[in-house]
């Protein structure tokens, strides 16, 4: 099929497959966008643009994007039907390269339920303490020697560092260090994996360990980079909130799991730089069989792509979504509590992240780090643009001017 015959039957998507749809059910609303390339990548690079299309059709709409035909779907609601998925129509697989999935994200099913209960022996509350206490001690070491410049690269190497002493303990090739991992006694996420059984007796095979080692660190590291950058990007322009923030830290350390529970400006700026950044912008599936979301019909086969950026940003939800404001999860508001899915920098549903708990406390024990030791101001005007690649990050890498505390 030429690119022209292509274009044209994008642009008739999806009445033809609509034609038939079930009684009760209406039409994906939607466009393939400028000729014979349609959105391109934009969809999946812009975080904000399912906003505008939100605005413009609602929480359900369809684009030619990515190669393929993509329904975009935002908002708690649609996430309630998408992501709980309790009548198992959508998977997690069979996105097309580059969007390929690895670990959890490549199962469903029972397989899915198998192997997430091998992966939560990872992520008990021992076993994050003790990541804990390594991440700290990496933080201690690098955060300081920070000095004014690009932040984002400073965030790399600091994550590449975490992966390489929390998540690996060292090891470079983690393939050929399964057998010494299943006999020893270490506290790192690859032992962890290495020597997770289930009642039963069931354990990972050695490509079982390293396909979720993967998608585990590269999560890790994607959560790390961009929930920190987003933090530090509006601490800088709201100085009350940063020193607020910094008094509490100045008054803990270590910044253990139990410490860092009462160190509430600390959460709540958090929760806030996670919603305002969403660390994993969208949550891909696809329709199994036909199926249909928001009362719209969705044919067997159709790519799905969830915008949890949207979804943070739904003026329905939280009050003056773009605007940085950390009491939004306070005891007196509580704006995540307006729908179980409104809030889901980690996923939500059967699929929702095993790290949740360790991506939380990684990010406020490197913020913890950063506070002690530097305080900073970028101009209120200041705002980057966000791409993700593919987490989001400021396309100008954050400049920051730092001073030392």
């Amino acid at each position: 099929m030429g690119l022209l015959d292509r274009w044209t039957r994008d642009r008739q998507w999806p009445s033809a497959e609509l034609a038939a749809a079930p009684a009760g059910l209406l039409a994906v609303p939607g466009d393939a966008g400028p000729p014979l390339v349609g959105y391109g990548q934009l969809p999946l690079r812009d975080p904000g643009f399912t906003v505008e299309r939100v605005e413009r059709h609602g929480p359900v709409s369809w684009v030619a994007a990515a190669g393929s035909r993509v329904v975009l779907v935002a908002g708690a609601e649609a996430a309630a039907e998408l992501l709980a998925d309790r009548g198992r129509a959508f998977s997690q697989s069979g996105w097309p390269a580059p969007h390929a999935n690895t670990g959890l994200l490549a199962r469903d099913g029972d397989d899915h339920l198998h192997h997430r209960r091998l992966l939560q022996e990872a992520f008990t509350a021992d076993r994050v303490a003790a990541y804990l206490r390594r991440v700290d001690d990496i933080a201690k070491r690098d955060v300081p020697r920070w000095s004014s410049g690009p932040l984002v690269p400073r965030l790399r190497d600091l994550a590449d560092s975490v992966t390489t002493g929390v998540l690996l303990d060292g090891a470079s090739a983690p393939l050929a260090e399964v057998p010494a991992r299943r006999r020893g006694n270490g506290d790192d996420l690859l032992t962890a994996l290495c020597q997770a059984r289930t009642p039963e007796g069931h354990m990972l095979t050695d490509a079982d360990v390293v396909d979720h080692l993967d998608l585990l660190t590269r999560t890790a590291a994607q959560t790390l980079v961009t929930a920190v950058a987003s933090a530090v990007l509006h601490l800088g322009r709201d100085p009350e909130w940063q020193d607020r923030a910094r008094v509490e830290c100045l008054s803990v350390d270590p910044p253990s799991v139990d410490r860092l529970a009462g160190l509430t400006a600390l959460d709540l700026v958090t929760k806030e730089a996670l919603r305002l950044a969403a660390p994993v912008p969208h949550l891909l599936r696809r329709a199994v069989r036909e199926t249909s979301l928001q009362g719209r019909h969705i044919p067997a086969g159709t790519l799905v792509a969830f915008s949890v950026w949207a979804t943070h940003h739904a003026p329905a939800t939280w009050t003056e979504p773009s605007t940085f404001d950390p009491d939004r999860f306070g005891d007196g508001r509580r704006e995540e509590r307006a729908h179980p899915f409104a809030w889901l920098p980690f996923g939500g549903g059967a699929h929702k992240c095993l790290g949740t708990y360790f991506g939380l406390h990684e990010v406020k024990a490197v913020l913890h780090a950063i506070l002690r030791s530097h305080r900073w101001a970028l101009p209120r005007e200041y705002a980057p643009q966000w791409r993700c690649s593919p987490n989001p990050l400021p396309t100008d890498n954050l400049p920051v001017v730092f001073e030392a505390v």
